[in-house]
């Protein structure tokens, strides 16, 4: 795979698509208000937003910028608009037991993901379906970048980039090779099944998600896989894409969807148990 800068430009286009703004009509109802504010308790950083609502709401989200605190994650409170900050922080204070199990779980799964899929930037490895390839890179006055395995007995991934190139166009450049990588056995994949199961698949599309591995569209046959799967083990790819697939026999998770993927998958059960061993971010 090739790319000059131009590619890259289209590369990240594809992959990770900007939201279509849509301009919305003038409305007469009157919008509702909207308060934003931080609050503090102890070591807990919390994200206040006061709206009209009767009830209150806590979540636990990844740590973002400006949180210093709060480690790896931080709270987030949707509140009634005249409610004080004080009867905030008595909330917070008695799900305390609560926020600090759930703050370990979510800590917990950011190291295991980081430990076994961690990103390229600085990384002397990456993995690649399943199996962890170590990186070599040779920086030269090419124009055009490009990745490739290269060696016997103990693969590696070569990357060739130009000196100009940036940790980040090296990840954009890497996720672009995924793509390419899943693109290939995934279309082989689906050959495959749909010609078994006799359905038949209107497109398939790749792109990176945060809480799912597959979506099937019944009505037009359109497959979406993670762009993730690229990192994980063959049988996990093969593992979503029959599950997709079972979609167009069977709509919902039902006994006759399961009994289907025993049918054709009889050991998803211990495959979906490796997929979810470190589960997405």
């Amino acid at each position: 795979m090739h790319l000059n800068f131009a590619g890259l430009r289209k590369l990240k286009a594809a992959l990770f698509p900007q939201p279509e703004i849509k301009l919305k009509k003038k409305r007469t109802k009157r919008t509702k208000r909207v308060l934003a504010s931080r609050l503090t308790l102890g070591t807990f950083e919390i994200l206040v937003t006061r709206r009209s609502t009767k009830y209150m709401r806590l979540s636990i989200a990844e740590h973002k910028a400006g949180f210093t605190n709060s480690g790896n994650s931080v709270l987030k409170i949707t509140a009634p608009l005249r409610l004080s900050d004080q009867a905030i922080l008595d909330f917070v204070a008695k799900k305390s037991r609560w926020i600090a199990h759930h703050q370990n779980k979510l800590q917990l799964k950011s190291e295991r993901y980081a430990r076994n899929y961690g990103g390229v930037l600085g990384a002397t490895s990456i993995r690649h379906f399943g199996l962890r390839r170590q990186i070599i890179t040779n920086r030269s006055s090419i124009r055009a970048a490009s990745i490739k395995i290269v060696g016997g007995v103990e693969p590696h991934v070569q990357f060739s980039i130009p000196d100009s190139y940036s940790a980040a166009q090296r990840e954009l450049l890497l996720w672009g090779w995924y793509n390419t990588e899943l693109t290939l056995l995934a279309t082989s994949m689906i050959t495959k099944w749909s010609a078994i199961m006799q359905v038949q698949v209107g497109s398939v599309k790749l792109r990176r998600m945060k809480t799912r591995w597959g979506s099937c569209h019944t009505s037009s046959a359109k497959i979406m896989l993670n762009l993730e799967l690229a990192r994980r083990p063959k049988r996990c790819v093969e593992f979503v894409v029959v599950h997709e697939l079972v979609h167009l026999l069977e709509h919902g998770h039902t006994r006759r969807f399961y009994a289907l993927m025993d049918k054709f998958l009889p050991n998803w059960r211990q495959t979906k148990a490796v997929l979810d061993s470190v589960p997405l971010r």
